[in-house]
């Protein structure tokens, strides 16, 4: 388990992965069962597992230099705020990397607690999910990012775990083996004398101190703020003729038929491509699983009944996208929009107007300055629209509406060519 242990850290919060999860033990063989394990290891966390179990997680003496006291165990952390006894959750941890938790029954798995690449991760989590189910089990609770388009899963971010209300309580912290536990008896009465004698001398001078600090800062602040202008996300999305001429040429290289199997649904957003098949007689879902895997080097999602096979393919990133344009102003940007369709036939179309959402302003090289992001002065719409044609037929040498964007596209079923399209929509406030 050497170079398992990797850390991470979000909103100041030091997380850590990749603990050696033992089999919970009951209570009342716990201090033996952590006895020896201190034999071999620096540190670790403990589990409640209902009223009779526990179960440890540890970091070997070889990795020590990895961890600290004090860290926070991700895994551990996640299963005490999830609080259900069958999960798996895929995080982002940064653009590149990803967490992985699997719990089972309670249980944190072994191997199951990681962080690693995206498509690592992206294998590992499928791989998982299909060995539960063939096993004719289901996760309580399925957490993955949104993109990924699993059936009955939410995203949940570290960031919003951090800032929850549940986080305090429930952090599951790293201790050390090695522990002046002689003072544990008497921490709070030191900590308590010390804290007294600390106020009783500082009080009054620390409070005016402070008062005195936070008008200065105030000040400060309001003079070195600097307002710079708020991303435009539609310029870093492809236009919809390049989008789809993308997906046009995924979808020509995927076989219509593989193993016997019919392709039936096919659903395409940003970065990801879902390719559903159906079994005909005589034909099997291990055999199906085995050359999938060799094919497409992802292991396929199956129904109950081992009929429907659904294969999630990661679609390669867009690089260096800038499509600057000037958007249509506010007051007729609507009308345009519909009548940009309607003169291609399209008539019901659901066009939804949302909030503005900014990223966190970037932190600045000047320690004395804060970024602030300035006025938004354009709006967002959500639209959707179904055609009996596939999409690039449809939009085929139609010119580019400025500020349209298009991020989803799909059908149930492939032969009759009935697409459902989604996107959005950016205009100018006025």
């Amino acid at each position: 388990m050497a170079g398992a242990i990797r850390t991470c850290k979000i909103r100041g919060i030091t997380f850590i992965s990749g603990l050696i999860w033992e089999s919970p033990v009951d209570n009342v063989l716990f201090r033996e069962n952590r006895n020896h394990a201190r034999k071999e290891n620096a540190y670790y966390v403990t589990r409640k597992l209902g009223k009779q179990l526990t179960q440890l997680g540890l970091v070997s003496a070889e990795e020590k230099n990895d961890a600290s006291v004090g860290m926070c165990s991700l895994a551990g952390t996640l299963c005490n705020i999830v609080n259900v006894p069958t999960w798996i959750g895929a995080f982002i941890v940064n653009h590149q990397e990803m967490a992985l938790v699997v719990v089972r029954h309670g249980e944190i798995l072994a191997g199951m607690d990681c962080i690693s690449s995206q498509e690592v991760i992206y294998d590992k989590f499928m791989h998982t999910i299909d060995m539960v189910r063939d096993a004719g089990d289901d996760f309580d609770k399925t957490y993955c990012p949104a993109v990924w388009d699993i059936p009955d899963s939410e995203e949940l971010s570290l960031t919003s775990v951090v800032t929850g209300k549940e986080f305090k309580k429930n952090k599951s912290l790293l201790r050390s083996f090695s522990g002046f536990d002689f003072l544990k008896k008497e921490k709070k009465s030191i900590l308590k004398l010390v804290f007294l004698f600390g106020s009783v001398i500082a009080g009054s001078v620390g409070y005016y101190s402070y008062q005195y600090y936070q008008q200065e800062q105030e000040e400060h602040r309001i003079i070195n703020t600097k307002y710079i202008p708020p991303p435009h996300e539609w310029e870093s999305e492809t236009s919809v003729n390049e989008q789809l001429n993308k997906w046009d040429f995924y979808l020509e290289s995927y076989p219509m038929v593989f193993d016997g199997w019919d392709l039936k649904a096919v659903s395409f957003s940003r970065g990801l491509a879902k390719l559903t098949y159906m079994r005909n007689e005589m034909l099997t879902a291990s055999s199906f699983g085995k050359k999938a895997f060799a094919y497409f080097n992802v292991h396929p999602v199956f129904d109950k009944s081992g009929n429907k096979a659904t294969l999630s393919l990661l679609l390669p990133a867009d690089k260096d996208v800038d499509n600057k344009e000037t958007l249509l102003p506010g007051q007729d940007a609507e009308i345009i929009f519909y009548s940009y369709f309607q003169r291609i036939g399209v008539n019901h179309i659901e066009l939804k107007k949302v909030d503005v959402k900014l990223p966190r302003e970037p932190v600045s090289d000047n320690p004395d300055v804060i970024y602030k992001w300035g006025k938004v002065t354009w709006k967002k719409y959500m639209w959707t629209l179904t055609v009996g044609v596939p999409p690039s037929v449809m939009l085929y040498g139609l010119k580019q509406l400025p500020g349209l964007r298009i991020s989803k596209i799909r059908t149930e079923d492939i032969d009759r060519s009935t697409w459902k399209l989604e996107g959005e929509f950016y205009a100018n406030e006025k």
